[in-house]
């Protein structure tokens, strides 16, 4: 079987690792960009293999030159100017919300330096309707 190597971005306590496990998918390297210090912890301890990247707001080309070839990205960009149980939520001109354009940056210099044929799995909260659009537009896909 072939091992593969993951990206993570916003992390968290790497539940994406934890599925590739229980699905026997066999994993080569796990890059991991989460800045949450207890999370950090948490995937520390049960995967200790995990290659801890930092910020995902530090990432640039050198840094991405120098990882092997990527198969898979997982993300989980930040909700809380998604989530419409927020009466005030901003969508993406919530800073925290934002950074699923640093995924969407990051995602299009992975398949143009890296690997075109890298598959990708982004989760959220569902958006209103227009943020929606915005982000399928951005994306290329639907969900």
């Amino acid at each position: 079987m072939n091992k593969i190597n993951v990206l993570s971005m916003f992390d968290g306590i790497s539940c994406g690792q934890q599925a590739l496990k229980e699905m026997n998918v066999a994993i080569n390297k796990y890059y991991a960009f989460e800045i949450n210090k207890e999370s950090i912890e948490v995937t520390n301890y049960n995967h200790p293999n995990t290659i801890q990247m930092g910020s995902v707001t530090d990432i640039n080309p050198k840094m991405l030159k120098s990882l092997p070839k990527i198969d898979i990205i997982l993300a989980g960009s930040p909700c809380q100017g998604l989530s419409r149980s927020n009466d005030k939520r901003l969508n993406l001109d919530d800073p925290r919300s934002a950074l699923f354009y640093v995924f969407v940056k990051v995602l299009r210099w992975i398949k143009k330096h890296n690997n075109p044929e890298v598959e990708f799995l982004l989760e959220n909260v569902v958006p209103d309707k227009s943020t929606e659009l915005i982000m399928n537009d951005v994306m290329g896909c639907d969900p």
